[in-house]
């Protein structure tokens, strides 16, 4: 199955819709390693956004 592409907008948008911005803090927070951020990134938490999106998210988070 293939990821579907959000932008940053349609990313913040489901967050307030669904009130995540306190998990996707709390998941983000929690990276420490690559193998933090490839288990994190293969969780279901994340299942329909494309790698590339959540690779965005974490890299933003981490800089």
């Amino acid at each position: 199955m293939k990821g579907v592409f959000y932008s940053n907008t349609d990313l913040l948008r489901m967050a307030d819709k669904y009130n995540l911005h306190g998990l996707l803090e709390h998941c983000l927070s929690k990276l420490k390693t690559t193998k933090d951020f490839k288990e994190i990134q293969e969780s279901s938490i994340f299942g329909d956004l494309s790698p590339e999106t959540v690779r965005l998210l974490f890299t933003r988070h981490l800089n």
